[in-house]
């Protein structure tokens, strides 16, 4: 009775086994044929991760598969420490990787080959066993880890969303930079914004990682090139017109979570939420005037508003910084809180909001902002207008070269 030997075919579903008998030369030519047929699978990968590029509008659920496809195919069986729950985009992204398990890397290759003709309409392979789209695109244990179904929820690695229940988060996660602004970061919370306009969640809620809330806008910004002072300004004032904007017209309830110092741009566009809580080690500091420039977020319009002209001059003008309390008696605050305990505070307290009735709240806040919403946008015009003056002044740019030099 011949010997036999098992050898795996090395197809798509590496399931399949010829049973041959253990003959050298026979054993040679399957060698040979399995090489070249794992050569062919590289080749095609390489081909494919070329096409997948001219596939126009690829949601966000088939770009997590591609993801998963090739890391699985590139680095093996993800071992990256699952990312947290306010990480929504490499959440998503580790949970599709994962749910692959130990798929091994030609099976992976194969199945990117076979998921990029399906984007591009072409037929698939005969031997074609696609994984379908629940294993790698649905989370089977809990809605926290559920992968997002909207793109609206992708944003800058610095700027983390949650959106949870009644409630949408929005985290400033740039600690080690006392979370500056960068442009990115602009975009990353307009986008946060958005996307919680879109939720369900009534109560959008902007909070910083670290000691700092947010140290406002990162000077570097600014350190542009003598001949691209002119559209950088230009840029600068469509990307803040479209922030603060955004602040004006969004309609779910705005909570500031104000865990440490604020400044500039943080402090001003708090005149637009509709409610504040602040640590008790907090200060707010607007020093526009001694940077050569000039009010923003529509302070110059709620300020005068909130503490009366000589108060918000005494911020705007005249740069003083202000403690938690003082800016609870100014109205900027709504409640302070002492810093050992302010998270749990501020999350008691919006626990609390959460539980009362949705359309009630958002109809109410509806009939109380749109009295000044017209006047808001138009303080934000003109405020960013004049910013652009500023910025190409040569005051601003000496101040701004103080400021670094101050650091250095």
């Amino acid at each position: 009775m011949a010997n036999w030997l098992y050898i795996t075919s090395g197809r798509l579903t590496f399931r399949r086994h010829a049973i041959l008998p253990a003959s050298p030369s026979l054993f040679a030519t399957v060698f040979r044929t399995s090489v070249m047929h794992l050569s062919n699978i590289g080749t095609d990968f390489e081909k494919a991760l070329q096409r997948v590029k001219s596939v126009p509008n690829v949601s966000p659920k088939h770009q997590l598969k591609l993801y998963a496809f090739f890391k699985q195919a590139t680095v093996g069986p993800c071992k990256a420490d699952k990312p947290s729950n306010f990480d929504v985009v490499n959440l998503a992204k580790w949970n599709a990787w994962s749910s692959l398990g130990t798929m091994n890397s030609d099976e992976a290759k194969r199945n990117y080959i076979e998921f990029v003709k399906s984007l591009v309409g072409e037929p698939l392979s005969n031997d074609a066993n696609l994984l379908n789209d629940n294993v790698v695109c649905e989370n089977s244990t809990s809605q926290a880890e559920a992968v997002p179904e909207k793109e609206e929820y992708s944003s800058s690695r610095k700027v983390l969303l949650e959106d949870k229940g009644r409630i949408f988060r929005i985290q400033l996660n740039r600690p080690e930079k006392k979370n500056a602004l960068t442009h990115e970061m602009y975009r990353g919370i307009i986008d946060g914004l958005k996307a919680a306009e879109k939720s369900e969640a009534f109560i959008t809620v902007l909070e910083g990682k670290g000691d700092y809330f947010c140290s406002g806008n990162d000077l570097n910004n600014l350190l542009v090139k003598p001949s691209d002072t002119a559209k950088m300004a230009a840029d600068a004032k469509l990307l803040l017109r479209d922030f603060v904007g955004t602040f004006i017209d969004h309609p779910k309830v705005l909570v500031a979570a104000v865990n440490g110092p604020a400044v500039g741009i943080s402090v001003t566009i708090l005149g637009l939420f509709d409610l504040v809580f602040a640590s008790d080690n907090a200060t707010f500091h607007t020093p526009f005037t001694s940077l050569g420039q000039s009010p923003e977020g529509c302070s110059s319009f709620t300020f005068p508003l909130l503490m009366g002209n000589t108060k918000a001059f005494e911020m705007l003008l005249f740069n003083r910084k202000i403690t938690a309390q003082e800016a609870k008696r100014r109205n900027i605050v709504t409640e302070v809180f002492q810093q050992d305990t302010f998270k749990e505070q501020v999350n008691k307290r919006i626990e609390q909001l959460s539980a009362l009735p949705p359309q009630g709240l958002l109809i109410s806040k509806k009939v109380l902002r749109q009295w000044t919403r017209a006047e808001l946008h138009d303080a934000n015009a003109v405020e960013c207008e004049v910013l652009v003056g500023r910025w190409q002044s040569d005051e601003c740019t000496e101040s701004v070269m103080n400021f670094f030099k101050k650091r250095t």
